[in-house]
């Protein structure tokens, strides 16, 4: 099966960087001198990677030592395929694919990197059968670098209250990424403005939710995939 695998890898990344020497040929196309060629690829062939709102990708977390000895977390953009789509517009590339169907698009699969085709920054491709530890092709960690102080929540977001909170802030701050997946228990009021709970993909570590008084959608509830919930 790894030789079948390893086949369908090379022509994907064939197929790809074909693209790519195509879009970059072509005058229309302006981008940013910093774009990584999976970046340009996506801005014009999105429909074919995972995305997930305003995520085009999945942020990994991982853990190193620095030079001097200090624990780091830094976090990694992973750009999966989205095998279904593809095959809308190329049948014959995702038929050779055995596997990435991402246990049919299941949204958890993606996150955990369970039957899926990923592709780094320079158009090299990677399958992953059940998590990064279990992968053939490229190596992810060439993937580019998220950065960790963007802000996800501005403070004028009922999520940003909430959380900002939860941290122990006297008042609403922008939240980054690693201060959202710092959280272990949240408290979510109806005077909080947060009409929905999609922002728990946001807090992987979170193990305890309350609502008080929450009158919004629980759409997004579903992140909530380790947690206890109370409800009041």
């Amino acid at each position: 099966m790894d030789a079948k695998v390893k086949i369908g890898i090379a022509q994907l990344e064939e197929f790809l960087q074909e693209k790519y020497v195509e879009i970059s040929s072509t005058e229309e196309m302006t981008y940013n001198s910093l774009d990584t060629p999976l970046e340009k690829l996506h801005s014009v062939y999105h429909d074919w990677f995972y995305s997930h709102g305003s995520y085009n990708y999945v942020i990994h977390e991982y853990s190193y030592m620095d030079s001097e000895g200090n624990s780091k977390t830094d976090f990694l953009t992973i750009y999966l395929i989205n095998k279904k789509e593809l095959a809308k517009v190329e049948p014959e590339i995702a038929e050779n694919l055995i596997g990435g169907d991402a246990n049919n698009n299941d949204e958890n699969a993606y996150l955990n990197f369970q039957d899926v085709y990923g592709v780094t920054s320079n158009l090299k491709v990677f399958y992953c059968s059940n998590g990064l530890d279990d992968i053939i092709g490229a190596n992810y960690a060439d993937s580019e670098k998220f950065d960790s102080t963007k802000t996800i929540y501005p403070k004028d977001t009922g999520i940003a209250k909430a959380v900002s909170s939860a941290l122990g802030k006297s008042e609403a701050e922008d939240l980054t990424l690693s201060e959202l997946r710092s959280v272990k228990e949240l408290t979510i009021n109806g005077t909080d403005g947060i009409s929905d709970l999609s922002s728990l993909y946001d807090l992987t570590s979170l193990n305890k939710l309350t609502l008080v008084n929450y009158k919004g959608s629980l759409e997004g509830i579903g992140y909530a995939r380790t947690i206890n919930i109370s409800i009041f």
